[in-house]
């Protein structure tokens, strides 16, 4: 249903200065909806692992995000360069495409 009204505005003296037309129509109750709904994943326990490791483990459960390095920890008790640290932590569901932040054995 379309409604039209005419308005105008006077001034003195009863001379018009302005006319417009406002339109508006009665909205459909059809919607569309185009955003996917967001993958989520279950982070992997990643500690002791290598970052080649760690990334591999990752992809194969459908992960799509980045990782953040933290600077290397010292004095831990995982080999040289295995995960000492990672956030999320191992069991959290979280975004595919969520970032990862790990820390390594320095």
């Amino acid at each position: 249903m379309l409604d039209v009204r005419m308005r105008a505005a006077l001034v003195a003296g009863g001379i018009v200065i302005a006319a417009a037309a406002c339109a508006s129509e009665t909205p459909s109750a059809t919607t569309t909806s185009t955003a996917r709904p967001q993958q989520s994943i279950v982070v992997p326990d990643l500690v002791g692992l290598t970052w080649p490791d760690a990334e591999r483990r990752l992809r194969g459960v459908g992960w799509s995000g980045t990782i953040v390095k933290l600077p290397n920890a010292t004095g831990a008790e995982q080999s040289p360069g295995g995960i000492v640290a990672q956030e999320p932590a191992p069991g959290t569901s979280v975004g595919a495409d969520s970032p990862v932040t790990l820390q390594f054995n320095g």
